[in-house]
């Protein structure tokens, strides 16, 4: 789609006439807008996605002009990509993909807080790996997990997908 270096002052034009033809709901927003908003700088501005699966749950992607970066937001996952054709290239690809319900939230968690969360490049079901996640953490977080347990969790745009699966305690080495 996109080759080089983008002019910036064109290319939110460019992500909402590619929005549009993705047929979904959405709102753009600037500070000042709502309170929820208040944390944008004077010349960015968030197109609010809306989720016609669940109507409290919206995917965020913030346009920051100063820095020439966007930010796409879903449930308790977020990617940062610059403006540069492969990497707004990945964000549309992202949007698409969430929305298609080829991608999936995945986020990590111990009894104790969460850990991380990524962005899975295709559709998950319950025999998911998820211990490569796990072991590819921080040792800390890696012993945090294994000794109190935890869980991943699986969030699709389509809701009625979205499932967990429990992180037992690992079992330590006993020697005699």
């Amino acid at each position: 789609m996109f080759k080089g270096r983008i002019d910036f002052d064109k290319t939110p034009e460019n992500i909402i006439k590619y929005i549009d033809t993705l047929g979904v709901k959405y709102h753009i927003y600037k500070k000042g807008d709502t309170k929820e908003y208040d944390y944008l700088d004077d010349n960015s501005f968030c197109i609010t996605i809306e989720n016609p699966y669940k109507r409290d749950e919206k995917m965020y992607l913030d346009l920051y002009n100063d820095e020439e970066e966007y930010i796409l937001s879903y449930y308790k996952w977020h990617r940062h990509y610059g403006n540069f054709a492969d990497s707004l290239n990945y964000l549309f690809d992202d949007i698409k993909g969430i929305l298609e319900n080829r991608k999936c939230v995945v986020i990590t968690n111990s009894k104790k807080r969460w850990l991380t969360s990524c962005l899975e490049e295709y559709f998950c079901d319950k025999n998911y790996n998820y211990r490569k996640n796990i072991d590819n953490l921080p040792k800390e977080f890696i012993e945090e997990i294994d000794t109190l347990g935890g869980n991943v969790e699986f969030y699709y745009w389509k809701v009625a997908d979205n499932f967990e699966i429990e992180v037992p305690i690992k079992a330590k080495n006993i020697s005699y």
